[in-house]
């Protein structure tokens, strides 16, 4: 029908803009590190930070555990 043909190109028009941003982020990282920047940093970075916005206690929760685990091992 017309309405799903219509979902089908919406949705394929959305999934190219998502390719164009992945892309975009991709030469981003490059530039990054190009400038002597360490990108898995960043992208743990961005990681926590997306992280911390859905649940910061969680994220509080999950490094004071890291932190304790690493002083065991280490200790």
């Amino acid at each position: 029908t017309g309405r799903l043909r219509s979902i089908i190109d919406r949705a394929e028009a959305i999934q190219e803009r998502v390719k164009e941003e992945q892309d975009a982020l991709k030469e981003l990282f490059v530039e990054a590190k190009s400038s002597g920047w360490d990108v898995p940093a960043i992208k743990a970075l961005l990681k926590e930070r997306a992280a911390r916005a859905k649940n910061n206690e969680a994220v509080d929760e999950r490094q004071f555990m890291l932190d304790l685990y690493r002083r065991a091992v280490e200790g």
